[in-house]
Order: structure tokens, then sequence, then C-alpha cells
């Protein structure tokens, strides 16, 4: 009889689920339930709703301690109708493995996860109807294996499986939008991800620091990768980038060390991204770039639709042996090829205006350069240590070559198309265009006339071996063709005519003006 009214006072009612597990409620102020304390074990599910008495109340909450030192307690569902838990509700639950959660709040509290089932979880099953999950909600869960996110989610929070150490796998669902920062940064179990074609952007830090992670499938609806954003993922073997990408953000691939190939399926997109710095492209790690996950890319044809290569766009792609660059190219960005070490030799057509700073900068392979007629600026280092190369044509328009642009490399030919010289860095300058050896052994040609122009300018006359005209190969430079000649440009496409710059007549490499 002593007990009778300790045990009213623990909970106002006590009803039985559809599994006929006893299940401790109290009374809201609103009249509603709140899960109370009790004895509880096994596996436990939570209904929405409670009839007792005739009278049906919905179970809104898990009051504090509820479940508190239920070491038998295996796994628990929380319904849609709850909406909060209060504090060591699953405090000392050591034997609790897998939570499903139905409530779109509950994934969304205040707090970690973590703190209130423990850490020892080992599933999270998130029910259909759950919109998003919330900054913080899983982090710290450090024996969480798997995690089941559904279609209804559109939304991963900053931080949410941050340091998830034992998550080995995880499907983002198709609706999703957004992966914010740091959101499964610390995963260091995590092998494989793929980023469905819903989500535009990846945030900061987003795969930080995920030393298992092995390959990465980016969906064609990304726009931007975050900062950091798979850093340190020294395992990442591959990478798979979606079409849409236009802003890779600096350090974004920092110490990917294990990179093997990108795979890029349109060129033309790649071009056009936007790098923070040369650890935010991959290649820069992997030095091989891909069409499909078995065809290498060592070709490389800049289509016609690109006017501009993008800064560090091809930055350290040792397997590409030669490039082909669009008649549409304007322009080639800063470090766009540096140490592509592989690349043999390279046409700069005539519709290109500026070259980059360090554009061919440690090209070890290259042998000759072609610049068009129509280059304005050839930037600093641009060709600077392509330590092959024996031939450069220089165009008629340039009118500006940067310090060390050709420097690094002992070039034995120098053909100058320029019929208004203007001064460069000569032998003694700290900024010298070409090598001492260059300007000491090097046979410069400039255009009939012209001689004495460089002879008199600051830096070309630094050459010891200057003649007018053009070396054997290489026609004087013609303004017409007869109607029997066969025309093609430098890419083996004929032409009805001969275009300005350097053209295939009759078999012969001829300048046009």
């Amino acid at each position: 009889m002593l007990l009778s009214p300790l045990v009213a006072s623990a909970h106002d009612i006590e009803v039985k689920n559809a599994d006929g597990v006893t299940i401790y409620y109290n009374y809201s102020y609103n009249g509603e339930l709140v899960v109370t304390s009790g004895s509880y074990s096994g596996n436990i599910v939570i209904p929405d709703e409670v009839t007792y008495k005739n009278v049906t109340r919905k179970v809104t909450s898990i009051g504090e301690s509820a479940f508190r030192d239920c070491s038998g307690l295996i796994s628990v569902t929380i319904p849609n109708n709850v909406t909060s838990i209060g504090r060591d509700a699953f405090s000392g639950c050591s034997g609790l493995t897998s939570v499903t959660i139905n409530n779109n709040s509950i994934v969304s509290m205040p707090r970690r996860l973590s703190s209130v089932f423990g850490s020892q979880v080992t599933k999270y099953i998130i029910g259909e109807g759950v919109t998003s999950i919330g900054t913080w909600a899983f982090d710290g869960c450090s024996s969480l294996t798997s995690v089941t996110i559904p279609n209804s989610v559109t939304s991963i929070g900053e931080w949410a499986f941050s340091g998830c150490s034992s998550l080995n796998s995880v499907t983002i669902p198709n609706n999703v939008t957004s992966i914010g920062a740091r959101t499964f940064s610390g995963c260091s179990s995590l092998t494989s991800v793929t980023i469905p074609n819903s989500v535009t952007s990846i945030g900061r830090d987003a795969f930080s620091g995920c030393p298992g992670l092995t390959s990465v499938t980016i969906g064609n609806g990304v726009t931007s990768i975050g900062e950091w954003a798979f850093a340190n993922c020294t395992a990442l073997t591959s990478i798979t980038m979606g079409n849409s990408v236009t802003s890779i953000e600096q350090n974004a691939f920092y110490e990917c060390s294990g990179l093997q190939k990108v795979i890029v399926s349109d060129i033309a997109k790649w071009c056009g991204i936007k790098f923070g710095d040369y650890t935010a492209n991959p290649l820069y790690y992997a030095g091989h770039l891909y069409s499909d996950e078995n065809t290498e890319i060592k070709n490389l044809v800049i289509p016609n639709t690109v006017t501009s290569i993008g800064d560090n766009a091809f930055r350290s792609c040792s397997g590409l042996t030669s490039v082909t660059i669009g008649n549409s190219v304007n322009n080639i960005g800063d470090y766009a090829f540096i140490s592509c070490s592989d690349l043999t030799s390279i046409t700069i057509p005539n519709s290109v205006t500026t070259i980059g700073v360090a554009a061919f900068n440690d090209c070890k392979g290259l042998t000759s350069v072609t610049i068009g007629n129509n280059v304005k600026s050839i930037g600093e280092s641009a060709f600077s240590c392509c330590r092959s190369l024996t031939s450069v044509i220089i165009g008629s328009d340039v009118t500006s070559i940067g310090n060390y642009a050709f420097d690094g490399a002992d070039i034995s030919t120098v053909i100058s198309l320029i019929e208004k010289p203007f001064t460069i860095n000569g032998k003694t300058s700290s900024g010298r265009t070409f090598t001492l050896n260059t300007f000491n052994n090097a046979t410069l040609y400039v255009p009939i006339g012209t001689i004495n122009k460089y002879k008199a300018l600051e830096g070309w006359r630094d050459f010891v071996l200057i003649q007018e005209g053009n070396p054997t190969g290489i026609n004087a430079v013609e303004k017409t063709t007869n109607n029997n000649t066969t025309i093609y440009d430098l890419n083996g496409i004929r032409q009805h005519e001969p275009k300005k710059g350097v053209n295939i007549i009759n078999g012969k490499k001829v300048v046009v003006k």
C-alpha cells in the first residue's frame, strides 16, 4: 500500500503500444502526452497518438530522463508528432544502437543527437517527411556506420555529419539542393560519395579530412565547390566532374596526393571553370585527364565554342602530349598549361590575343611554339623552363613580351614577324626574356627591312646572330596565292584561301600577312 502512491505519481497513464510494450506518459499543460520514465528494454516504438478511456491524444515530447539508464534498450522509433526531447532522456542507454526519427524538428534540434542518444548509436533511420537535416545534427556520432536519408530531405546543414568517424557510406538523395560547410568533415571511414544532380553547391570543408574516401562523382547540377571541400582526402584516386561547375574555391583539393584521374566529359565547360588557386584543380595532383572511366585524353582538342581557357585549367596535366586550340579562343589564362611535362608542340591560333602568365611554363617536352599573328601580349614566364624548346615563331602583332617569357630554354631558332619591334629584357636584365645561350647562339630571323630596328633596340640587339627573312622550310611572307594552290591550316583543315599567319601552302609552311 505504501508503493501505490509512488507509482501513481511517476506517471499519469500507461498504455501498451502496437507491439504490446507498455509506455508511460504524463499529461502536458495542453493535454497532450509526454513520454516519461519507466523500465524500457528491447525495441521501443513510440506511437504518434494514444487512446486512453476513449480519448485520443497526441504524443508530442519525450520528457527529461525518460529512458535514462535503460541499458537494455536496443532501438527506439521517434514518431512524427514528437517535436522535443528533454535533457538526459536517453542518458546511460549503453545498449541503444539504432534510432529512427520521423520528425523534422528532431534532426534540427539546437544540440547534437550524440548528446541525446549517445555516441554508441550505429544506425540512424530518418523517416520520409523529414525535409532538412540541421546544423550539427549528427556531429560526433563516432559509432555511426550507416544513415538512411529519405528523398524528402532537401538540405543538409553545416557540420551535420562532422566527426562521424565510423560512417562508411552515405547516399545523398536526389532532392538535396545543398551540402553545407563541413557536412562530412572528418568522416574518416567514408569510401565513396555520389553527389546527385539536384545539388547545386558543396560547402567549405564539406568532405575535408576524409582519408578513406577513394572516389567522388559530382552531379551535373553542382555549380560551386567551396574552399577545402575535399582537402586532405589522401586516398582519393578519381573524381568525376559534373558539367555545370563554374567555380572551385582555393584549396578545394589540397593534399589530395593519391589522385590519379579526373574524368571530364565536357572540355568546353571545364575551360570555363574559375579555380581559386592551383590546389582547387584536381588535375594538379592527378596529372591525367579522362573523358570517361577508361579513356585518357592525351591529344586535347579545345572546341571551337571556347573563347577563353581559364587560369590553371590544365595545370600539371602531364598526360597531355598535344593540344589543338580552337579558332575561337582569344585568351589563354595564367598557368593554363603549366607543367604539362609531356606536351611536345603547341600552335597558338590567330584568334588568340593574350597568352597569360606562365601559361606554358615548365612544359619540359615542348620542342616548338608557333604564336599566331593576333597575339598582342605574351605573359611573364609564359614559356620559361621549357627546356626542350628549340624554335619559336612570334606573331606579327605582339606588342609586349613579359619578364622571363622564354628564359630557361636554350632556343636555337627565333623567328620574329614583328615589323615594329619594341624593347625586351636583354642579357643583363634581371627579368631577361631569353637565356644567355639563346642570346649568344640562336639565330634571330626578322622581317626584311627591319634588321636595323632590331639592332637598335634594347634586348633584341643582344642577339649575336640576326638575319632578315625566314629560315629554310618557311617561305617568305606572302600576300596572295594563285588558283592552283592547296591551302591548309596548321590543324590540317583545308582552306579556300590563306589566312593571316602560318599556313601550309602546297606542302610548305608559308607566313601570310
